[in-house]
């Protein structure tokens, strides 16, 4: 192939397939030479190695090698890899996941199914294993409902740089960063929360979660009363009324707003209850910060002014009649105050015979109108009462005004029970209210059956429970009222039935309605024929027509009546023989108690079977003709269809002249 050698038995390498004519010329050492040539036939082709992979890959993470080794002339059946860890594979294709970060030279040698082994084609790439990013990240101790947790992220990327936070805050919110800290998050309801943030760098690589618990606390709720004061007040004092659900408030901050404090009367206070003197009226606004065992905070500002030293108290009463004992009592404001407003009210309305008998309102405002209602009384005539009126611009700041007010008796009365009465009673006197102390004037009566005149109507008022009023309108102006309850009964519901047929000598049922809503009892008249007169349902066999009067009678006595009228038929009573002559006697076929049959039939047979009379009914009974013409004397027949419960009779009748 071009190429030499001088030693005895060298080793050539081959750059192709040939064939080669190889020669070999030997020289002995006296100088003498001899050659020889022999065929290569066939040199077989070297492997060509290659293959791909990741460049870079996390710590934890298998890299999946690609083997595209190739050889001219022949096919690759073996291969071996070297992971430059100390590992090694014979698989055409492995994966391999490092156990350690850095960066790895990976080498492959393949041979081909000739038996060439890869001398100067071996393929090599270089993988780096990246070490994972750690998460970590710091927060307060506590934090607070609705104030905002400040957390910083100090999370290590060792390898590339972090570009997601993902950060999930336990209260079902969550969120997903591409920057960094610091930042805020806001708790809405106290509690025990796990903060838990996963890392990601730009290589991929994930960190594992990191959790910190986070205890969120309630906020306690500052308040707090400010001070009633004037210019005269040497201090106006705060007064705290925090609160906390749990825990509790150990710190308060006070800013009492006065542009005009000093080192000796500062502006500020850590105290609980702290005092501060304003040096001049106006409106001031004073704010606290209440700070509870764990650090958090609420912040109140309230505005009030302090007032001048000058006020005015004056009243007036609103009443225009006269000051009836048992009715309420208006005064309205009037005061006045040289500069801001009045804090305070305080109103004795009977100082002289009672001073613990007194009004205090925190929070008046001019022209307000106070009412009050004393004892009522029946005697004396009259009384009298002192109402003191003092209103205040601070603590000793305040103004007293005083006035004599005459109070009137009123009617005392009585309205003892009315007893109850059914609703069809006539109409009466109510008697049971009165006067008790002998005042002058007149009285009425009033409610619902309540007539002009004064009586009571229970037809009107109809059945329930009524309240009645008794109104005494005094000579000197008063009035007073008293109620009593009245029941009215109603009748009961009253309906006898339907009326009734029976045959003589039967029996039937009377069925009046029975639907009361109250109990009852029954009493039937007269109790002729009735198996029990006292039955909601007797039993009725008559010996004739009657009109039963049914009485229902309710437990509170009160009773209503209906009729029901039963029908007796009779069985009919048939002659065998007439003289239709004329002569007024017998001249027609009178049937007893026929007429109370109206739907019967009655027809009449000669010897022969022809129909001489029909009749529907019988309210003209048969004068032994037909068509007109008397019929010959003898015997004819007939048949009777009562059609009401009877059966059909048959018999003769004799007609004679």
């Amino acid at each position: 192939d071009g190429n030499s050698s001088s030693n005895q038995n060298p080793l050539h390498i081959y750059s192709s397939t040939g064939p080669f004519n190889v020669s070999l010329a030997v020289t002995s050492n006296a100088g003498c030479t001899s050659s020889k040539t022999q065929l290569l036939n066939t040199v077989f082709a070297e492997p060509q190695a290659a293959f791909t992979s990741s460049a870079e890959v996390c710590i934890g993470n298998p890299v999946s090698f690609t083997d595209q080794s190739s050889v001219t002339g022949g096919t690759v059946n073996q291969w071996s890899w070297n992971f430059g860890d100390g590992n090694t594979s014979s698989q055409q294709n492995p994966s391999h996941t490092f156990s350690s970060a850095g960066t790895y030279t990976v080498t492959l040698n393949a041979q081909s199914s000739q038996g060439c082994p890869t001398v100067n084609n071996i393929a090599t790439r270089t993988v780096t294993v990246n070490p994972l990013p750690v998460a970590d990240f710091s927060i307060p101790l506590n934090g607070c409902v609705n104030r905002n947790l400040t957390i910083t992220d100090a999370s290590l990327v060792n390898a590339g740089t972090i570009t997601k936070w993902n950060w999930n805050f336990g209260d079902g919110n969550n969120s997903l960063l591409t920057s960094g800290n610091p930042f805020t998050h806001n708790y809405t309801s106290a509690g025990s929360y796990n903060i838990t943030l996963q890392v990601e760098s730009n290589k991929g690589c994930v960190s594992t979660v990191v959790a910190k618990p986070i205890e969120i606390n309630i906020l306690p709720r500052a308040a707090f009363a400010v001070p009633e004061a004037c210019l005269s007040d040497v201090q106006a004092p705060f007064s705290d009324s925090s609160t906390i659900a749990s825990g509790s408030i150990n710190g308060w901050s006070w800013n009492f707003g006065d542009p005009n404090a000093n080192a000796s009367n500062p502006n500020v206070s850590v105290l609980q209850n702290p005092t501060h003197h304003y040096t001049m009226a106006g409106p001031y606004t004073a704010t606290l910060v209440a700070i509870s065992d764990k650090g958090c905070t609420d912040t109140l500002s309230r505005t009030f002014v302090v007032n001048g030293s000058l006020p005015q108290a004056v009243f007036a009463v609103q009443n225009t009649g006269p000051l009836c004992s048992n009715a309420d009592l208006s005064i309205k404001d009037g005061s006045t105050v040289d500069i801001g407003s009045l804090v305070r009210m305080e109103i004795f309305w009977d100082y002289v015979n009672d001073p613990t008998n007194k009004l205090v309102d925190d929070d008046p405002v001019p022209g307000k109108i106070y009412t009050h209602r004393y004892p009522e009384f029946g005697s004396p005539a009259s009384r009298t009462v002192t109402i003191r009126y003092i209103a205040y611009s601070g603590a000793s700041c305040f103004h007293i005004q005083t006035q004599t007010i005459t109070l009137l008796a009123t009617p005392s009365l009585q309205f003892g029970a009315v007893p109850g009465v059914c609703e069809d009673a006539a109409s009466f006197p109510i008697s049971q209210a009165s006067l008790l102390n002998g005042l002058p004037g007149t009285g009425l009566f009033s409610g619902p059956g309540v007539t002009a005149n004064g009586l009571f109507n229970p037809s009107i008022a109809g059945a329930g429970r009524h309240t009645i009023t008794y109104t005494y309108n005094a000579a000197n102006g008063c009035s007073n009222a008293v109620t009593s309850t009245i029941e009215v009964n109603p009748k009961p519901g009253i309906n006898a039935g339907p009326d009734k047929v029976v045959l003589q000598g039967g029996a039937v049922t009377l069925t009046p309605s029975l639907n009361q809503g109250v109990p009852v009892s029954y009493l039937w008249s007269p109790a002729t024929g009735l198996n029990d007169p006292t039955l909601a349902n007797p039993s009725a066999s008559p010996a004739d027509d009657i009109t039963y009067t049914l009485t229902v009678t309710s437990d509170k006595n009160c009773s209503a009546s209906d009729q029901v009228f039963v029908k007796v038929l009779k069985a009919p009573a048939i002659p065998n023989i007439f003289s239709p002559n004329g002569d007024n006697i017998h001249d027609r076929w009178e049937i007893a108690a026929l007429e109370s049959y109206p739907g019967c039939t009655v027809d009449v047979y000669n010897r022969y079977g022809q129909l001489v009379f029909h009749s529907v009914g019988y309210s003209r009974p048969w004068d032994g003709k037909v068509n007109g013409k008397d019929v010959p004397v003898g015997t004819y027949y007939y048949v009777i269809d009562p059609k009401n419960g009877r059966n059909k009779i048959a018999g003769y009748v004799d007609v004679i002249r």
